[in-house]
């Protein structure tokens, strides 16, 4: 599995670069500094989980108060198949932080003989994550879920409305999802203050993107937040640059500011009141 990992971050080291990061405003790093600690997980001692916070003097004006504040809103970044790196979402997860939320990332067995039974050891670590972290502030949550985290998402966000998580906010960005699990065989209820993205790649030949069609399809609820996304090969000095399933996930890179504004704000996680959301839908 060492192996099979190294191979993964090799191949998405060595994708193109994205788009220039703007230097201010939506899309820029913040001015928050990262601290970051592993907490053990007693359920699964070979998996680990890391808790990353902000800290420092500066402002958050995306998400409110300051990097220092007692509580912060918290996004689970939930990784891929084989992907159990977190060296493989730096850049997001460094990202997420330098704007003021507390990321948690842990590692699963990412079973593909048990999906559900994977997704149930993810969503067991984040309550151990969190129950350590006396910051978090998990009425505004957030998951980004890459492949089979992707898939994992539905289910951890029932889990999570129904422990009361997410209450004051809650986005879930699915990038590439794989195969759902543990959410029946009907309609996929979401918590109804959910705001969804689905992301997927117009070369991926590993996932089947009707999974990602049909995920906020299946939710009867507001319909009008399931905005999906797909990236298109772009052409460069005369070469077609395909977009496959490896390619480097652009979660919420810095260079997405429409997509961060989309997530951040009407996911409500910067305690806006909702006319201001309405505007940016626009």
């Amino acid at each position: 599995m060492f192996a099979v990992s190294l191979t993964a971050i090799a191949a998405l080291s060595a994708c193109s670069p994205g788009p220039v990061q703007p230097t201010a405003g939506l899309g820029a790093n913040g001015g928050c500094t990262q601290t970051s600690r592993s907490v053990a997980n007693p359920a699964a001692p070979d998996q680990t989980i890391t808790v990353y916070e902000p800290g420092g003097s500066a402002a958050t004006p995306l998400l409110g108060g300051g990097c220092s504040d007692p509580k912060r809103p918290v996004v689970a970044v939930v990784h891929g198949y084989l992907a159990g790196s977190s060296l493989l979402y730096t850049d997001e997860i460094n990202h997420l932080v330098s704007i003021g939320n507390i990321v948690i990332f842990a590692t699963y067995n990412t079973d593909t003989n048990d999906f559900a039974g994977s997704f149930q050891r993810e969503n067991d670590a984040l309550v151990t994550a969190a129950a350590a972290t006396p910051r978090a502030d998990i009425t505004r949550f957030g998951i980004v879920g890459h492949s089979m985290g992707g898939g994992a998402v539905p289910y951890l966000a029932q889990q999570a409305g129904n422990r009361g998580w997410g209450t004051d906010g809650m986005f879930l960005f699915l990038l590439a999802p794989w195969f759902t699990a543990g959410v029946s065989t009907g309609p996929i209820t979401l918590p109804a203050q959910a705001r969804v993205v689905v992301e997927g790649y117009d070369n991926d030949t590993w996932v089947d993107n009707r999974i990602g069609i049909e995920i906020p399809g299946h939710d009867p609820q507001r319909p009008a937040h399931r905005p999906q996304l797909a990236h298109r090969p772009q052409r460069r000095h005369q070469v077609l640059r395909p977009v496959p399933h490896r390619r480097r996930p652009p979660v919420l890179r810095p260079h997405r500011p429409a997509l961060q504004r989309r997530l951040l704000l009407h996911g409500n996680l910067a305690r806006r009141h909702p006319r201001h959301a309405g505007h940016l839908d626009r």
